[in-house]
């Protein structure tokens, strides 16, 4: 999707361990700006792009802080940018990460675990309302309002001190219809969860409005997604920015009368079933991209 005319600087809000990053420096990208929200993950792909030398440059932030990250760079605008939004595999591996209830460990699922609020922190200054609010909106759970009571219930009592602890609440509260489903009840509250605590639909939404600002003329925009809360984030400000109108109403995604971009692909690109097999997780990707339509003189 960013090919055949590859990007001359690149910013890459989603680093991870670097792979994405490899294989498009490999293929002509000349400049490469990482950033990810995890220390961790900047480490290894420091590590794993090292070959590259004064390419790369790698920056520890989130999506909010891309603005300081140029003007560090010396950089107004980039031919390209890439979002990939799952959760890594290190992350979801990591049992001290808390993001997964396959492993038991802390109640963490923080992105960046130097600061802020681990998830456990969170749930001690929440109350029901607004964990039945927050069940509901990112995570589409029936049955939000009774999981809520359980998982605060087991907290004031003391037994909500790892993961596992979580998984037997929720399991404890799930109603029928959720637990018939193909994936487990605590499978959509860690991701309602872990998307409050590092408020990524906010970072999300601030990185969609900045992309007028920061792409350059014929530049281009690839965002995976990985759950229908993204993908209609993702498609709605794409559809705005191309001038045709938004199917959801939401701050900063009105129509442009005369757009400068157009979308690369109006159904999402997914997985194939071979991609499936070498990957299972990313059977619930979804990639969208759009371009800037004016290009440089120096390109025409």
């Amino acid at each position: 999707m960013l090919g055949p005319s590859w990007p001359r600087v690149m910013v890459d809000g989603t680093l991870g361990g670097g792979g994405h990053a490899e294989a498009l420096l490999k293929a002509g990208v000349e400049r490469y700006i990482g950033m990810d929200r995890d220390p961790a993950a900047l480490r290894a792909a420091g590590e794993r792009l090292k070959g590259f030398g004064d390419r790369v440059s790698l920056h520890h932030g989130r999506f909010s802080s891309l603005p300081a990250i140029l003007e560090v760079e010396g950089i107004q605008q980039v031919d390209g940018l890439l979002l990939d939004l799952g959760v890594s595999s290190h992350q979801l591996d990591s049992s001290e990460r808390g993001f997964s209830f396959r492993k038991e460990g802390p109640v963490d699922m923080r992105m960046d675990p130097s600061t802020g609020p681990t998830a456990l922190h969170w749930l001690a200054e929440t109350d029901t309302e607004e964990l039945t609010d927050i069940l509901r909106r990112y995570g589409e759970i029936p049955g939000a309002r009774r999981i809520a009571d359980a998982i605060l219930g087991a907290r004031r009592a003391g037994e909500l001190e790892t993961t596992q602890d979580l998984m037997r609440a929720v399991e404890s509260a799930a109603p029928a219809a959720l637990k018939r489903r193909k994936v487990h009840p605590a499978t959509l509250v860690f991701q309602a969860l872990r998307i409050a605590v590092n408020e990524e639909m906010k970072e999300l939404e601030e990185l969609l409005e900045m992309i007028p600002e920061i792409v350059a003329p014929g530049g281009k925009v690839a965002v995976i997604s990985f759950h229908s809360l993204e993908d209609r984030r993702v498609k709605r400000a794409f559809r705005a920015l191309s001038g045709r109108a938004p199917r959801l109403e939401g701050p900063g995604f009105e129509p442009d009368p005369e757009p400068e971009f157009e979308e690369l692909n109006r159904r999402p690109l997914v997985a194939t079933d071979e991609e499936t097999r070498q990957n299972p997780r990313a059977r619930s990707a979804k990639l969208r991209g759009i371009r800037r339509k004016r290009v440089r003189e120096d390109d025409a």
